[in-house]
């Protein structure tokens, strides 16, 4: 099970999810072709069109017919929705269970695509998809922090190659994130406006 600690020197979170090494590997060698060399579908692709039965589905853009969007729950989540949600000291070290939401924003149809060939109307549904799981992540009082990103090709820490980003919502604010939010609070109290 994943768990979430504190650097103590850092005072950063820190998350051990050590089920994420069983992650399936598409990119055996670094890929010097182009994202269109690959087929526009992939029948043993997850997130291709068929396939929709293999992942449990958040919700899909639009809600009916041909999704253009799909968000999934990723198989091999960093971290897990569960109920279990307490800090635990022990000696000096503090921790908690792994809770969190972890989902792929599947961006497109098209197993041959990538955010740059993408059309203006489809970064548009991505990021309304967004928009949506920020929206089902706060309904949770434990939510602190939401995180979207986008790993692009292998050495970025891809490993399927469908054009796809993550959702992450975590119990704890990144230390870096606080650091910045006082320190945006304090530049307004002093000046009063924003940053």
């Amino acid at each position: 099970m994943p768990e979430i600690r504190q650097n103590l020197a850092t005072r950063e979170w820190v998350i051990i999810a050590t089920e994420r090494a069983r992650r399936p590997e598409q990119f055996i060698l670094p890929s010097r072709g182009s994202v269109l060399d690959r087929p526009e579908y992939d029948p043993n692709c997850p997130f291709c069109p068929g396939n929709e039965e293999l992942d449990l589905e958040r919700f899909r853009i639009p809600a009916s017919g041909d999704w253009q969007v799909r968000v999934v729950r990723n198989r091999y989540p960093a971290l897990l929705e569960h109920d279990e949600y307490q800090r635990r000291l022990q000696g000096i070290n503090r921790s908690l269970a792994g809770f969190g939401y972890h989902d792929i924003v599947v961006e497109s149809r098209r197993h041959n695509t990538c955010a740059a060939l993408e059309p203006v109307e489809g970064l548009i549904t991505t990021l309304q998809a967004f928009q949506t799981c920020a929206a089902i992540y706060r309904r949770d009082p434990r939510i602190e922090h939401i995180v979207f990103f986008k790993n692009h090709g292998a050495t970025a820490g891809t490993s399927l190659l469908h054009p796809h980003a993550q959702a992450v919502a975590l119990p704890v604010v990144p230390h870096d994130i606080r650091v910045r939010n006082e320190e945006a609070r304090r530049y307004f109290d002093d000046y009063g406006e924003c940053v």
